[in-house]
C-alpha cells in the first residue's frame, strides 16, 4: 500500500486568486486664462526718495496722482489693456 501526504496552506490559495492591478500616472496640460484679474495700487511720492542718502525733510518734489495715473493707463494700453478692462475699486486718501 502507497501513501501518499500533500500539505497545502490555505493562504498560497487565496493569493493566487486575488487579481491586482497596480497603476501610477501623471498628466499635464497648458491653458490660456480666460480672464486675469490682479490689483494695482498708485500714489503719489517724492521724486527724492530715489536719491540715495538723501533725508526726508530734503524731499522737495512730489509727483501727483494726476501725472502717474495717465502714464499707468499707457503702459496697460501698451499691454492690450482697455479702459473698459480696467475698474476702480477704491480710491482715497490713507
Amino acid at each position: 500500500m502507497a501513501s501518499c501526504n500533500t500539505t497545502k496552506n490555505m493562504s498560497d490559495s487565496t493569493n493566487l486568486n486575488t487579481r491586482t492591478i497596480n497603476v501610477t500616472g501623471s498628466a499635464e496640460m497648458e491653458i490660456e486664462p480666460d480672464i486675469i484679474v490682479f490689483s494695482l495700487t498708485i500714489k503719489e511720492y517724492w521724486e527724492e526718495e530715489f536719491v540715495k542718502g538723501m533725508k526726508y525733510e530734503d524731499y522737495k518734489t512730489k509727483v501727483p496722482l494726476s501725472k502717474i495715473e495717465p502714464e499707468v493707463l499707457l503702459t496697460l494700453k501698451k499691454h492690450g489693456i482697455t479702459e473698459d478692462q480696467i475698474k476702480v475699486g477704491a480710491a482715497g486718501n490713507y
